[in-house]
């Protein structure tokens, strides 16, 4: 059986280290706990994962064409409650952001209207490599938008130990300055209609 004819949730689920891997940060091998289910506002086929070594909910689900595959990472900072002018500076921020990266896209998801990062995946070229390094894109862009939007002091020490992680093994291992820097020069297939 080819990697094609395998649904892309069960082969994102397999991709996922259930059990962490003491030597690498690299977001896959966290330990993720995952679930497949559909998601009672869209009726979308979803993969929910969550990992007690990375706390932000990661979610994978096929688009309604059945061509397109869109990971999410969801910062856990709710936008819905906040003054409006406010929302609409966090807002503007995130449309800047996307106008400097093609890869990854900066997200508001429902009903609380958290941030998130999102990038869309062709499910024709999707294989593992592409899928760590989009996942990897996918935290070095949360990064970013915690950064930018100066939202640091938001997250839980667990949080922060792990970007911080994240973002050491970004200088070790591939030699990029910073999360943004990462983000603009990792390439992935690029979606197409």
């Amino acid at each position: 059986m080819t990697a094609r004819s395998i649904d892309p949730l069960e082969q994102i689920r397999k991709w996922l280290r259930s059990e962490p891997a003491e030597s690498s940060w690299h977001p896959a091998d966290q330990g993720w706990k995952t679930i497949i289910g559909v998601d009672e506002r869209t009726g979308l086929r979803v993969l929910k994962a969550r990992s007690n070594k990375l706390p932000f909910e990661l979610s994978a689900f096929i688009l309604p064409s059945g061509k397109c595959i869109r990971l999410t990472v969801s910062s856990g900072v709710e936008t819905e409650g906040i003054d409006k002018s406010l929302r609409v500076l966090i807002y503007r921020e995130l449309l800047i952001l996307n106008s400097i990266v093609e890869l990854v896209k900066y997200v508001i998801i429902s009903p609380k209207d958290t941030l998130a990062v999102a990038v869309d995946l062709e499910v024709s070229a999707l294989d593992e490599n592409i899928f760590r390094d989009s996942l990897l894109a996918l935290f070095a862009g949360l990064i970013v938008m915690i950064e930018r939007l100066g939202l640091t002091e938001l997250l839980t020490p667990t949080a922060r130990g792990a970007l911080a992680k994240i973002h050491e093994s970004l200088l070790r291992e591939y030699s990029i300055p910073s999360p943004l820097d990462f983000i603009s020069r990792v390439h992935v297939p690029k979606v197409t209609s």
